[in-house]
């Protein structure tokens, strides 16, 4: 096994060959692989078609199998109900009228490149997480949440019958090794979610459950919608369908929210000073006055 980053995170585990690339600055693949050969590649960090297309420009000669990370967010935000793999992918026009607008364009750029060059002998398995967390997330998606529960501050929630349906690390580690076994030749996406899709209400009622505080929340007015805090999750009104991952690939999602959430919570207070999180103030924009409040879950504790 052989990993190649730019060497700023933990060390790989004894075993592992390490080869120290940037991506962002990689023009030839062949020159870091030199002549190995592998079954397959893993590519977690590729944000653009100009650091994937190296990769791709390398594929027949190294490797015959590709697994890409992509994100759920490819999928157009106007459907509700439930999304699948067959549903329509955002336009250039929607992504860019998004927060993170550029991110799900490079992303849906990137699946185009790829399925380009499938085929022949070639095999690219796009994985499409949705929402994803747990410790050591660089996302403060659920760390902010918990942040504004300790420290007593309102949470926005602008619709209250959006969806929220997370997915725990260890899941989307599971979900690597099934794309990894995936022998076909071609090309396939895969998303990839959390088994429980609740409502904003109950996820902070959970939230508040690890936190032993009751949770606050409020809506937002249309100004407001870019305050720190708002998770772009909090927005989802559909909910993903992971049944072809299951049938194809054999995986499901096998932590639970509430699992998730207190594995989450016990490293965020492990690390809140790590994080670099500061000390919340009430706003006038945030007032508890207008807030409803939100309990943690009788009988289940942290």
């Amino acid at each position: 096994m052989t990993l190649a980053n730019r060497g700023i995170t933990s060390p790989p585990p004894a075993g592992v060959e390490h080869l120290r690339v940037d991506v962002a600055e990689l023009t030839d693949a062949r020159v870091v692989l030199g002549r190995r050969h592998f079954d397959v590649a893993v590519l977690t960090s590729i944000y653009t078609p100009w650091e994937l297309m190296p990769w791709l420009d390398a594929l027949g000669d190294s490797f015959p199998h590709m697994v890409l990370t992509t994100t759920a967010g490819v999928h157009a935000s106007g459907i509700r109900g439930e999304t699948d793999e067959e549903s329509p992918l955002a336009s250039d026009e929607e992504c860019l009228t998004r927060g993170r607008g550029h991110y799900y364009r490079e992303k849906i750029a990137c699946e185009r490149l790829a399925r380009r060059h499938s085929g022949r002998g070639r095999s690219v398995t796009v994985l499409r997480p949705n929402f994803v967390y747990g410790p050591h997330d660089y996302n403060p998606w659920v760390w902010s949440v918990f942040h504004r529960i300790v420290s007593g501050v309102p949470v926005a929630v602008p619709h209250a019958s959006a969806r929220v349906q997370l997915l725990y690390v260890d899941d989307l580690a599971s979900a690597y090794r099934a794309a990894i076994d995936r022998s076909r030749e071609g090309f396939a996406a895969y998303l990839c979610a959390g088994g429980e899709v609740v409502s904003p209400r109950d996820f902070l009622a959970a939230c508040a459950t690890q936190c032993g505080r009751s949770a606050y929340a409020f809506k937002p007015s249309d100004d407001q919608c870019r305050e720190p805090g708002l998770p772009d999750w909090m927005r989802a009104e559909c909910a993903f369908n992971t049944g072809r991952i299951e049938r194809d690939l054999g995986w499901k999602a096998a932590t639970g929210l509430n699992t998730g959430l207190r594995r989450a919570f016990d490293w965020f207070c492990a690390n809140t000073e790590s994080l670099g999180l500061q000390p919340l103030d009430l706003t006038p924009t945030f007032s508890l006055t207008d807030a409803i409040e939100i309990p943690p879950i009788a009988g289940d504790a942290h």
